[in-house]
């Protein structure tokens, strides 16, 4: 019996084999027939002369760009002139993969070939301007192409509109392919999208949990993030180079997404004494971050120790309901503190609360009142005087 299984199975497999040898050999002999041969017997009675016909065709498209382009003129001249539903339907069909074909080609001369002109990609170069001219971003790039052909189109043209529906549309956190079309449009529209889209993409980056998933995204095993994070962090910082939004906005994001002009946005802030309390606090808190060791961010900090101006007043919920309010030496004493190794909290700043940017939440610094505030910086100075530089409280 087994025997008899094992017989069969060679036959069948003989059979299959024979069939595709010939299948094969068919195809290599109508390979060589005139094109319109070919594109006549797609409607020809036999299945197996249409399948060889259609083979053939692919074939000779995939070999030669100058003959696929004769075939595909020749397809379309067929299509229009047959009035059998048979041939027309394959006419369409082998049209369709022949332009998936000479897609693929074309992405991956982009991407893989030095001497291809980069600028014969609808919207390449419009994208660029935002996400660099890099592989990282070319690879980008053709991931938006591949999930949505229209943008790029839209991207080219300076289609406001159509942009603008692009940047209405929900985007989850993961979703890199997404912000970056986002971002792309955010970058050639800053003026021309609607204040409210714009204010969304704002709140969105600027809010931890929000916004596009770069610093706590998926990151490599050694812990570099991967290579789509870092053509975002490349279109954030290029989309806040472009924006108008207030400059307290553009440090938190630049410091949330690692932009190289986080840091002089601070010393712009700081460079001028008559910025608002507001901001002047902002860039002193971004600024620590960013320069946890720096002796010359010290001494800048001491130097606003005398700065009595109030940026923030934050009124309890608790039982106890009392409202603080927290000035721009109380933001410079608790830094202080914190860049020595002493927790601020083991002096009066009681309220402390921690931010995932900024480190502190500026309005947890504040007092109850000047009499709290004094008892504290008396402890809080003393404490300063006599502490050798130690690293800062994680």
């Amino acid at each position: 019996m087994r025997l008899s299984l094992l017989y069969t199975a060679g036959i069948v497999a003989g059979i299959c084999f024979a069939a595709q040898d010939t299948f094969a050999q068919d195809t290599l002999a109508q390979t060589s027939r005139p094109i319109p041969d070919l594109i006549e017997n797609l409607g020809a009675d036999s299945y197996t002369s249409r399948r060889q016909a259609r083979h053939s065709l692919l074939q000779m498209a995939k070999q030669d760009a100058t003959l696929a382009e004769q075939v595909r003129r020749l397809l379309r001249a067929a299509q229009e002139k047959t009035d059998d539903f048979e041939s027309k339907l394959a006419t369409r069909s082998l049209l369709a993969d022949l332009r998936e074909i000479e897609f693929d080609a074309s992405i991956n001369r982009f991407l893989y070939d030095p001497a291809f002109d980069a600028d014969q990609m609808t919207g390449w170069e419009s994208f660029a301007g935002c996400a660099g001219h890099d592989d990282h971003a070319r690879r980008l790039f053709v991931s938006v192409l591949k999930r949505n052909p229209s943008f790029v189109v839209s991207l080219q043209d300076r289609d406001y509109v159509a942009l603008t529906r692009f940047a209405e549309a929900d985007l989850r956190r993961d979703d890199a392919v997404g912000w970056s079309m986002l971002l792309a449009t955010a970058c050639q529209t800053p003026t021309v999208l609607p204040s409210d889209v714009v204010f969304r993409v704002n709140a969105a980056l600027r809010c931890d949990g929000a916004g596009p998933m770069v610093v706590a995204g998926p990151i490599t095993e050694n812990g570099i993030p991967s290579w789509r994070e870092r053509v975002l962090q490349r279109m954030i910082s290029r989309y806040l180079d472009h924006s108008a939004m207030d400059i307290r906005d553009k440090i938190c994001i630049g410091i949330r997404y690692q932009c190289p002009r986080a840091e002089e946005w601070c010393h712009e802030v700081l460079a001028n004494r008559n910025e608002t309390a507001s901001r002047t606090v902002t860039a002193l808190l971004g600024l620590s971050k960013l320069s946890p060791h720096d002796e010359r961010v010290d001494s800048l900090l001491s130097s606003y120790r005398g700065d009595y101006r109030t940026s923030h007043v934050w009124r309890s919920m608790a039982a106890e309901k009392t409202t603080r309010r927290t000035q721009v030496r109380d933001i410079a004493v608790a830094l202080s503190l914190h860049r020595k190794g002493v927790d601020p909290r083991s002096v009066g700043f009681d309220m402390l609360q921690a931010d995932p940017i900024l480190m502190f939440r500026a309005y947890s610094l504040g007092f109850e009142s000047g009499e709290a505030r004094e008892a504290s910086f008396l402890e809080a100075l003393a404490r300063l005087d006599g502490v050798s530089s130690a690293p800062p409280v994680e």
